[in-house]
C-alpha cells in the first residue's frame, strides 16, 4: 500500500508540475497549437481541458477556475 501511495501522491505532484508549465506557457503568449503540440493533443482537446488553469506565481499553487454562471 505505501507503493501505491507513493505513486499516487508522485502523480499528482507531475499533474500540478504539468499544469503550472501549461498555465507559464499560455502567459509567455503560446498558442493552444504549440501547446497541443507539446501534450501530444489536439488544440482544442489541450484548450478544453487547460483553459481554466491558474496558478499562483509566489506559492507555485495550481487550482482550476471555471467560469462564472450565466
Amino acid at each position: 500500500m505505501d507503493q501505491l501511495g507513493n505513486a499516487v501522491a508522485g502523480l499528482r505532484e507531475a499533474e500540478a508540475t504539468r499544469d503550472r508549465a501549461v498555465a507559464a506557457a499560455v502567459t509567455a503568449g503560446a498558442t493552444w497549437a504549440e501547446i497541443a503540440g507539446v501534450l501530444g493533443v489536439s488544440a482544442s482537446a489541450a484548450h478544453k481541458r487547460f483553459r481554466w488553469v491558474r496558478v499562483d506565481t509566489e506559492s507555485g499553487v495550481v487550482w482550476r477556475e471555471p467560469p462564472l454562471p450565466r
